[in-house]
C-alpha cells in the first residue's frame, strides 16, 4: 500500500516515475509533455512490409488526399480474375463478411516460400476490389513468413482513412485478417 501511494504522490509532483518495459525492435520514440505536465513517452515501430506492398503503401502516404481514391479504383483493375478451378468450385473460396459486399478469397501454396491469393469481387464494388489489387500487387507471391509480419493495419500508412469511410476500412482490415489466418492455418498442418 505504501508504495502505491508513493507512486501517486509522485505522479501529482511531476516527478518522472520509470518503470521497465520492453519494446519491439526497431522502434522510434515519441516524448512530449502533456497539459498536466507529465512526460507522455510513446514508441512507433516501423512496420515490416515486403517491398512491393512498402512502395505501395508509400505511394499511397506521399500522394495528394484527391488523388488516393483515384489510385485505389486503380488497383480496383488489377485483381485478376479466377482460375477455372476456383471459379468452378464456389465452395473452395472463403466469404469475408466483414466487407460490404460480397467478397470471397482464397489462398494457395504452389511451394513452401510462396503464396498465392485468388480474389472474388463484383466489379461493381471497385473499392473492394481495389484492396484486393492491392493485396495482390502487395503480397502475392510473398513468403507465409512474409504475410503473417505483416501488421493487420498497415493500410492506416496509407491515408485512406481521408478518403472512405471507416465500414469501408473495416473491409480491408477482414481481408488481411483472412488471409493470414489462412496462412497460419496452413503452416499449422
Amino acid at each position: 500500500m505504501e508504495k502505491q501511494t508513493r507512486r501517486q504522490e509522485a505522479g501529482r509532483q511531476g516527478d518522472v516515475l520509470i518503470f521497465p518495459l520492453v519494446f519491439p525492435s526497431p522502434c522510434l520514440f515519441y516524448k512530449r509533455r502533456t497539459t498536466s505536465n507529465t512526460l507522455l513517452i510513446l514508441y512507433i515501430t516501423f512496420m515490416s512490409l515486403p517491398e512491393k506492398l512498402q512502395t505501395i503503401v508509400t505511394d499511397f502516404k506521399s500522394a495528394p488526399k484527391p488523388l488516393r481514391l483515384q489510385m485505389l479504383l486503380e488497383y480496383s483493375k488489377k485483381v485478376p480474375p479466377l482460375p477455372a478451378h476456383l471459379a468452378e468450385n464456389a465452395d473452395a473460396l472463403e466469404r469475408v463478411h466483414e466487407c460490404q459486399t460480397p467478397f470471397f478469397l482464397a489462398t494457395e501454396y504452389p511451394s513452401e516460400n510462396q503464396v498465392i491469393f485468388h480474389f472474388d469481387a463484383p466489379p461493381e464494388a471497385p473499392t473492394t476490389r481495389g484492396f484486393a489489387g492491392i493485396l495482390h500487387q502487395g503480397l502475392n507471391g510473398s513468403s507465409a513468413q512474409e504475410i503473417l509480419a505483416v501488421p493487420s493495419d498497415f493500410y492506416t500508412e496509407m491515408g485512406l482513412e481521408e478518403v472512405i469511410s471507416p465500414l469501408r476500412l473495416r473491409g480491408m482490415s477482414g481481408i488481411i485478417g483472412r488471409i493470414k489466418r489462412q496462412v497460419q492455418e496452413h503452416q499449422n498442418n
